[in-house]
């Protein structure tokens, strides 16, 4: 999915080592904004959607020197898994 936005927060990035196989991770969350047309007479909402960058994605993201009020293109991409015993959708952005 396509998603033209504005970014409203970058939050720090968070590391840590996994549990299960001792590997290093790195983990950001980006808060992203657009308006969304919702009704018969064409008025807009304000849509927030938080997107994770994983470690890859966090190198990316740093190239791009984006800040908070940039509007960017990206695509979205969709993950849901079960951790434990829960769903867990991750939103993850492809810039």
């Amino acid at each position: 999915m396509k998603l033209n936005a504005t970014i409203k927060v970058i939050n720090p990035v968070v590391e840590g080592v996994s549990a299960s196989t001792g590997n290093p991770w790195q983990r950001q969350d980006i808060v992203l904004a657009w308006n969304e047309v919702y009704t018969p007479d064409g008025r807009t909402r304000e849509q927030h959607l938080v997107a994770t960058l994983n470690t890859a994605g966090i190198a990316k993201f740093a190239q791009l020197e984006c800040k908070v009020g940039d509007e960017i293109v990206a695509d979205l991409d969709f993950d849901t898994r079960c951790f434990n015993g829960r769903v867990v959708n991750c939103v993850g952005l492809k810039m």
